[in-house]
């Protein structure tokens, strides 16, 4: 077989080898990483005192009220993602906070990772 030729790079290319597209149909069927993992904060007023990731918000709120947390708000942050997005942003996020406030974590996060 041939490679199949790319439209984009060859606007004279209209249509695709019958293996060509046999191609494209695999790779549309092809399972996406799951999106069940929300990304949070909790607050005490408008500051910032935890920042995590969960796939269950709910669940996850009364377990942080049952620890003794102090906050006001619970926020979702964007959309629910991958595990893998929510864990990396979590880390940047918690970077983001720490150069903001002279090297400080959110007063309830632990590490730099959120693990």
């Amino acid at each position: 077989m041939t490679d199949c030729p790319n439209p984009k790079s060859n606007p004279k290319v209209l249509d695709k080898p019958s293996h060509c597209l046999q191609k494209d149909r695999r790779k549309a069927t092809m399972p996406m990483a799951n999106r069940d993992t929300y990304k949070y904060e909790l607050r005490r007023g408008n500051k910032v005192v935890y920042v995590g990731i969960t796939n269950d918000l709910e669940r996850r709120e009364t377990e942080h009220r049952n620890d003794g947390m102090d906050f006001t708000s619970i926020s979702k942050i964007g959309n629910i993602t991958t595990r893998d997005a929510a864990e990396a942003w979590e880390a940047d996020r918690i970077a983001t906070y720490k150069d903001n406030h002279h090297g400080e974590r959110p007063e309830y996060n632990q590490n730099d990772s959120g693990k």
